[in-house]
């Protein structure tokens, strides 16, 4: 079974974009790998009287907080660090699933639930990240595999989550390469695209992102996304050390993404 440890990032009103990141862990030898590289880097960068129990917040990184003092750790080395951190998917060939939609960019309502847009939105990109990790495995693995997804812990998102996730996996559309939006860069989808997440099984695992390294490399991640598509500084320079360039082409098509980040080639 194959595990995505998904985060988010652009869930309040403002932000233009929702993003759900999954960083997928293959087996457990890559999970072991993963956690010795999260480890390194900490030990690395991370001032020693701050590196007991660190746990890796992608905004405090670059903002400072109480955790994260400015004045003691400078943003330069910061953003040093979080380059470091967030290239380790990449560095062992980890895939990196998004799902992002524009705010308020889709059209169509849930009146029996009577969610908020920015709710819709936020189910949305859940549903387009679970697809992108479907997509992906299914071609990668076979339509044996299963797919488990871990979310950071949280008591009052949960019961939503749980909703998101289910909804997500009763949708299955498939598009023909005629309606595939077509590509930059000459990438094209010849046999169109499947919208699906059969391999998911039943229900989401949720867990303590103190607890979970990969949660927080999944932050990290999302964090990234959200950075670089707010056109903030910095944002480049996250997005190069994460997926090898410092753009989202060949295949991030606006409003809305369903993409897989593999070894710096989008899929």
């Amino acid at each position: 079974m194959r595990v995505v440890y998904v985060d988010e990032a652009g869930t309040s009103d403002s932000e233009p974009h929702r993003i759900v990141v999954g960083v997928q862990v293959a087996d457990s030898e890559m999970s072991a790998r993963a956690e010795n590289a999260i480890r390194a880097v900490v030990n690395k960068f991370v001032p020693a009287d701050l590196g007991k129990d660190f746990i890796f917040h992608g905004k405090e990184i670059i903002n400072g907080g109480k955790r994260v003092p400015r004045e003691r750790w400078p943003l330069s080395d910061r953003l040093d660090f979080f380059k470091s951190f967030v290239s380790i998917p990449r560095s062992l060939g980890m895939p990196i699933h998004v799902g992002a939609t524009k705010a308020n960019a889709l059209n169509g309502n849930f009146p029996e639930d009577k969610i908020s847009a920015s709710e819709r939105d936020h189910m949305m990109a859940f549903a387009f990240m679970l697809q992108a990790a479907n997509r992906i495995i299914k071609r990668m693995a076979g339509k044996g595999e299963r797919i488990l997804v871990v979310h950071e812990s949280i008591p009052e998102r949960q019961q939503f989550l749980s909703k998101v996730y289910q909804v997500a996996r009763q949708v299955s559309v498939q598009l023909s390469p005629e309606q595939v939006q077509p590509l930059p860069l000459g990438y094209s989808h010849p046999d169109g695209l499947l919208f699906s997440a059969d391999l998911f099984v039943d229900a989401p695992a949720f867990a303590q992102k103190k607890e979970s390294p990969m949660l927080q490399l999944a932050d990290a991640c999302a964090y990234t996304f959200r950075r670089y598509l707010a056109g903030s500084n910095g944002g480049a320079e996250l997005l190069m050390a994460m997926i090898g360039r410092d753009a989202l082409h060949p295949n991030w098509c606006e409003p809305c993404a369903s993409v897989t980040y593999y070894a710096s080639n989008a899929v």
